[in-house]
């Protein structure tokens, strides 16, 4: 076996005598080696196993299918008065940030940089940074990638010198003044959003919004090219400030050009914020200053409900109970089960001939936009969107009973969802999809069918809860978030989302939040465990407590 690989290789060096030194009998060895070194590499590199598809550095939302033409408007365009012309102004059109703090790239830096990409129309921003922005465990600070998506022109650089995150602003300020009277530009504050107002500092040879502490977190500077002389520079550099930016809480469109942020903000805080906060930071995020609500409409999702039954099971009593729940209830004009397998079972024989029910075969769905699905819970995750998609409608999991059906009120809208309990993360909230409602074709879910793009199938949780908590950021003036769709109850404890403390677990079931069942949500949800007392019909009729009493209702409402 020796001889032969080394006649190989020493026919490869005949052919090529720039290498013959390799065939030489004391050498032939180290070729071996090599040769396995260099394949060993290239299967690292090229080898699929070696990339983890639920690595949270490749997850990503994958709800937008076009750049978003909001980025494009600035606020005078919009208001249809003419736009101010930065390239003739004095100070150069290139922004810089200095990202010197370690953790994650938040929704209101997000908003600092899209703010300077609006109104300063920049031909570059420059993102320098000690160290890159970082991923939360769970995936919910994608927003620099999503710049990084969204802006031709942001550019991230490692930064050369640590000077400019030095946390005495003097410090900070002599390093960053001389860079920029080289060359002259912006840089800002990592937690400043500017405003239209900001413009008028644009033709005059320096501004600036002078710190105490942490320039690159709340500073601005505005420079034309050689402004600071050797002796001009402290005085300048110390002179009272001529931009004066306001925390955001006392923020005011026509007096400041700019708004500083101390705290972290989610995008949940500006939906509906009625302050001149709210409309700077909905126009720069969202393109639009009216307040991001869904709106209800005139025509009313169709009457109809829809249940995904995948696998080989059998047809529990509880699950009977769900769907008549659904029948005598919400009084659904026809029920709806997509599956590759009809129920079995004599629960399922009592009611699969009943005219408003119909079984409808759909195979299980093995991938999604290419990424393969190998588990149950996922499958129904996307078909549950798929068919609310094609036929609108209510979608309802099979461990949910309706106490109270939707009224057309709530019909009115293109579609509802409703939140979860559970803490996530950094997720302000989770949506649980075991309950929604939608009309054909709706916005919301065009943008959920697009999430699956960037499908992670080891992990239940993203694309099931969180994903579509992140289309609702992006988009929340497709859906309602109704909090009253439905109350989930976990290992003995109901947690109404309405109520203060929801995400809390009691100690004892008995000090858990009361509400009532029969008015105050439309559905109750028992994601773990199935509630014994619906066992069967006899033992439901021989149990007390709450569990009972809404298993009692439905069997009363159907007549049983």
């Amino acid at each position: 076996m020796r001889s032969m690989m080394r006649l190989g290789l020493c026919g490869a060096c005949r052919n090529f005598p720039n290498i013959g030194w390799l065939c030489q009998a004391r050498t032939w060895s180290y070729c071996l080696i090599l040769i396995l070194t260099l394949n060993i590499i290239f299967y690292l590199n090229s080898c699929s196993f070696f990339t983890d598809p639920a690595d949270i550095k490749n997850w990503k939302h994958g709800f937008v299918n076009e750049l978003p033409d909001h980025h494009f408007i600035s606020f005078r365009s919009r208001l249809g008065e003419d736009v101010k012309d930065t390239l003739r102004s004095s100070v150069p059109p290139t922004v810089h940030y200095f990202w010197c703090q370690t953790g994650s790239f938040q929704f209101q830096h997000y908003l600092s940089v899209l703010s300077a990409y609006k109104l300063l129309q920049p031909s570059e921003i420059i993102f320098h940074y000690n160290s890159p922005p970082e991923r939360d465990d769970l995936g919910y600070y994608q927003y620099f990638e999503d710049l990084l998506r969204d802006l031709p022109n942001l550019f991230p650089e490692p930064l050369s010198d640590s000077r400019a995150c030095h946390e005495n602003s003097l410090e900070a300020l002599e390093y960053i003044s001389d860079m920029l009277n080289k060359q002259g530009g912006v840089v800002l504050g990592v937690n400043v959003v500017l405003s239209e107002n900001i413009l008028q500092f644009m033709n005059k040879p320096i501004s600036l919004n002078h710190v105490e502490i942490n320039f690159a977190s709340t500073g601005v500077l505005m420079m034309s090219p050689n402004v600071l002389t050797a002796n001009t520079k402290t005085s300048i550099l110390t002179s009272p400030t001529n931009i004066q930016c306001s925390p955001n809480s006392t923020f005011r469109n026509h007096h400041h050009p700019c708004a500083v942020l101390l705290r972290e903000l989610f995008p949940v805080q500006i939906f509906h914020l009625q302050n001149d906060f709210g409309e700077l930071a909905r126009f720069v995020g969202y393109g639009q200053k009216e307040l991001l609500v869904a709106s209800p409409q005139k025509d009313l999702i169709p009457n109809i409900v829809h249940y995904v039954w995948l696998g080989d099971n059998y047809f529990t009593f509880f699950n009977q109970l769900c769907l008549l729940s659904a029948l005598y209830i919400q009084k659904a004009e026809k029920i709806y089960i997509h599956g590759n397998k009809e129920p079995r079972g004599i629960y399922w024989e009592e009611v699969k001939n009943r005219p408003q029910v119909q079984f409808i075969y759909r195979d299980f769905p093995h991938f999604v936009f290419g990424n393969e699905l190998n588990n149950p819970s996922h499958a129904s995750d996307i078909l549950r969107v798929d068919v609310l998609l094609r036929y609108g409608g209510v979608y309802l999991d099979w461990d949910l009973l309706l106490v109270k059906p939707l009224s057309e009120g709530q019909r009115k809208y293109e579609a509802l969802v409703c939140v979860d309990w559970p803490q996530a993360g950094h997720y302000p909230d989770t949506f649980n999809m075991g309950i929604m409602a939608a009309k054909q074709g709706a916005t919301y879910l065009q943008f959920m069918m697009e999430s699956f793009r960037h499908y992670v199938d080891r992990d239940w949780a993203f694309n099931a809860i969180q994903v579509p908590y992140k289309v609702y950021e992006q988009h929340p003036d497709s859906v309602l978030l109704d909090r009253h769709l439905q109350v989930i109850c976990f290992k003995g404890s109901c947690h109404p989302t309405w109520r203060a403390g929801y995400k809390e677990i009691p100690d004892d079931v008995q000090d858990a939040p009361q509400f009532d069942w029969k008015t105050e949500a439309n559905g109750i949800h028992w994601t773990f465990p199935d509630p014994t007392e619906f066992s069967d019909k006899e033992t439901l009729l021989a149990s007390t407590g709450l569990y009972a009493d809404i298993g009692k209702y439905v069997l009363h409402q159907v007549g049983g």
